[in-house]
């Protein structure tokens, strides 16, 4: 086993993503995902129209079919900037971009019918910018009824803005396939930000630093020195306490941030604050610190006394 799927399993994160060129042979991408099992979102790396649309769609439905069943998410282009803020690496027009986008959803619907075909990456800063064509990309989306993708460095404080701005024109499932912040603690937040929001799969920015990245996403890194840094432990204890956790609510006042996901909340606060809450009858409750460390609480007539701070925590409610 590779050491990415070991720590993939490790984590229990519900997957990652590769890459690969339409045309491949479609063995060698049944081959990939031999070699990693949890392999579920491929991006197609192409960067200009195919000369022939109806033999590349073809091409695009061997190599999913080829995968059916084992990868949902199939996007054409990683980070296509088309009259962006950060401006041009599509080689050819915004109508290039939509006729190919337009032949590759029904190519990967023909070979899996499953299977969610994702506009290129948006990344903050054409979110921020918010060019033509980074609009282009989103409504594409709609109009196929597609999902979109996310870049997202710019901290958990924006994220829901950006989501909340890029599902108003696309209107369809909405994945973050990069993002990365420095701190344990805001790994939590950004994760509870996110699946708050209702994305439907979040991806981390790296297992080990990328020698090509400048400092800032090399400090992203799940591993330092390939040990385990405490961002790493606060995403494999978010992946065990919440997992891809469907948001049954938020709350947001009086400084306390509140995340639920079913009978889990996640909560911080500005400042220490001594706060009580209602519980489940009957249900066993835990205080988990993002590092993974539990303490079983006492509830009384239902409710539980508890501080909460910056360091965000889990109040997890078990039968």
């Amino acid at each position: 086993m590779s050491l990415l799927s070991a720590h993939v399993v490790t984590l229990g994160i519900g997957g990652f993503r590769g890459s690969f060129a339409v045309g491949a042979d479609a063995t060698a991408v049944a081959a990939m995902l031999d070699d990693f099992p949890l392999l579920n979102f491929i991006t197609a790396s192409q960067t200009a129209r195919p000369i022939d649309l109806v033999s590349w769609k073809t091409e695009v439905s061997a190599t999913v079919k080829a995968a059916a069943g084992r990868v949902r998410y199939w996007q054409l282009g990683n980070e296509l900037f088309i009259q962006s803020a950060q401006g041009d690496n599509w080689v050819g027009t915004p109508a290039d971009y939509a006729a190919t986008f337009t032949a590759f959803c029904e190519g990967v619907r023909a070979g899996d019918a499953n299977a969610v075909p994702v506009t290129a990456g948006l990344c903050s800063g054409c979110i921020e910018g918010r060019g033509s064509g980074t609009e282009q990309l989103l409504r594409l989306a709609q109009q196929q009824g597609a999902g979109c993708d996310l870049h997202l460095y710019r901290g958990w404080e924006s994220a829901a803005s950006h989501i909340s701005w890029a599902r108003g024109i696309a209107g369809g499932e909405v994945v973050v396939t990069e993002c990365g912040v420095t701190t344990a603690a805001d790994v939590v937040k950004l994760f509870s930000v996110l699946y708050g929001a209702g994305v439907a799969r979040v991806y981390y920015h790296s297992l080990t630093p990328v020698a090509t990245d400048t400092p800032p996403f090399q400090e992203m890194a799940l591993l330092e020195n390939g040990q385990p840094s405490p961002r790493y432990y606060a995403v494999q204890t978010w992946n065990r306490v919440v997992g891809e956790g469907i948001s049954s609510g938020t709350s947001l006042s009086n400084g306390i941030s509140e995340y639920r996901f079913g009978n889990t909340r996640v909560l911080w606060a500005e400042t220490i604050k001594s706060i009580t809450l209602p519980v489940t009858a009957g249900y066993n409750v835990w205080r988990v610190a993002i590092s993974g460390l539990e303490e079983k609480l006492r509830p009384h007539h239902n409710r539980v006394s508890l501080q909460v701070g910056p360091e965000p925590c889990y109040l997890m409610e078990r039968k």
